[in-house]
């Protein structure tokens, strides 16, 4: 066989390739090359802007979906941690992931004070402020030293929330305690959970009481959130740095609601110690979405929910919910 005719048939499986991939909606671009129904992409490179609507890149996909950091390389490995078969169910998803609503919220409702733990003052009438720390799953990054990173969102503190004139308001307009990048690149499942912290105030140092509580527990939330990430994360050896880590949804979302009571004493009792004011133990509130299709599903979007406290000898009930925000 001449060079030509070896030439002509190379060009001819090019083609046909081409528009195979194209008519499957595989868009090849960029570093990207598919043999039979295997695929490879060069997946260190930034996702590119996409028109809504359309099908998303194989590279953009990957990065979409939190799956540059999947090892051992190769195609079958990322549908594996996809949870998916084929390519276009690949690509279905990261559509669907790009084209989420821009953030979750995590909002406030009502407060409600049953019981008051100042026991001079008849009534109930504490004076309560709030905070908040907030874990993503999908913030959880692969560091220099090969080591999972957390980072948290850390909200100012606010109040009295017992007071009428800023909880009554809520009724109509709830507040908006925290939001979350929903189209930010992330792996599938992805946890969320907002950790409360509550302090009732007995002294003027408010502000202190409140740097230091949020500083211990994010902390401690991070350590606990990294060492999830690191036993759960599998092998991850020759990522690259500041990717997503795979597969860890689940288990960051665990690692920071199995932070019981036990886990702050000591942390509360010394900021309560130095500050004097009364401080709650910090509660987790989390949702975890199995892939980017059951967001808009899941039953806890949009339905009010009761958080009930019962510590100190005071009695609160807090109602929220989860908010999917254009």
């Amino acid at each position: 066989m001449d060079d030509t005719s070896l030439s002509q048939k190379t060009s001819s499986r090019r083609t046909l390739l081409l528009a195979a991939a194209t008519s499957g909606g595989l868009v090849l671009s960029g570093g990207i090359t598919v043999h039979g129904t295997a695929a490879h992409a060069d997946v260190a490179a930034a996702p590119e802007l996409a028109v809504r609507g359309a099908v998303p890149s194989l590279r953009t996909a990957i990065t979409q979906l939190g799956l540059e950091g999947v090892r051992p390389r190769g195609m079958r490995a990322v549908l594996a941690q996809a949870h998916v078969h084929t390519v276009r169910e690949l690509l279905d998803q990261a559509r669907t992931a790009r084209e989420l609503p821009p953030q979750l919220q995590f909002r406030l409702r009502g407060f409600s004070e049953h019981a008051s733990n100042d026991k001079w003052i008849n009534g109930v009438n504490d004076e309560v402020y709030l905070s908040a720390v907030g874990t993503d799953s999908s913030d959880v990054t692969l560091d220099a030293d090969g080591k999972p990173r957390a980072r948290t969102i850390i909200t100012p503190s606010f109040g009295d929330v017992s007071d009428d004139s800023i909880r009554n308001a809520w009724k109509q307009n709830p507040h908006v305690l925290m939001s979350f990048d929903l189209r930010h690149p992330a792996n599938w499942p992805r946890a969320f959970v907002v950790t409360l912290l509550l302090v009732e105030k007995d002294d003027e140092d408010l502000a202190n009481s409140f740097q230091e509580l949020l500083g211990q527990v994010g902390g401690k939330i991070r350590s606990a959130v990294e060492s999830a990430a690191a036993a759960g994360a599998g092998a991850i050896a020759g990522a690259t740095i500041g990717t997503v880590i795979p597969g860890i949804g689940t288990v960051v979302g665990a690692a920071v609601g199995a932070l019981a009571v036990s886990a702050y004493d000591e942390l509360v009792t010394a900021v309560t110690n130095g500050l004097k004011n009364d401080i709650f133990s910090p509660l987790p509130v989390g949702i975890t979405f199995p892939d980017p299709g059951q967001v808009r599903r899941h039953t806890a979007i949009g339905k009010p929910q009761v958080l009930e406290i019962k510590e100190l000898g005071a009695h609160y009930t807090i109602e929220y919910d989860w908010f999917l925000a254009s």
